[in-house]
């Protein structure tokens, strides 16, 4: 299977192809360095994975109120969209329901 692949378009916006499991999550985490104080945009309409994905998508938040920069979620697939609901996370990941 095809590792997922976190794609640069600009130096602030990013987007996540592939599905994410359990085995590439840590990777996958760690492959955000946010700089302080900068706003990020990841569009997700091309990534998928339940669990392991929303972890990495908590990750980077996480990594990114660190250092005081912003992320914003785009384009969340409906299954994403229901399991934050289902979870309560909505109010952790800053997803743009645009």
């Amino acid at each position: 299977m095809k590792k997922p692949e976190l794609i640069v378009q600009s130096a602030t916006a990013w987007e996540l192809h592939g599905r994410v499991d359990f085995a590439d999550a840590p990777e996958l985490a760690a492959a955000f360095e946010p700089l302080a104080q900068q706003s990020y945009t990841l569009d997700l309409k091309a990534a998928t994975g339940g669990a392991p994905l929303l972890l990495v998508l908590l990750a980077w938040c996480r990594q990114a109120r660190a250092v005081g920069a912003d992320l914003q979620l785009t384009r969340a697939s409906q299954g994403l969209q229901r399991l934050l609901a289902l979870s309560d996370l909505e109010r952790l990941l800053p997803l743009d329901q645009g």
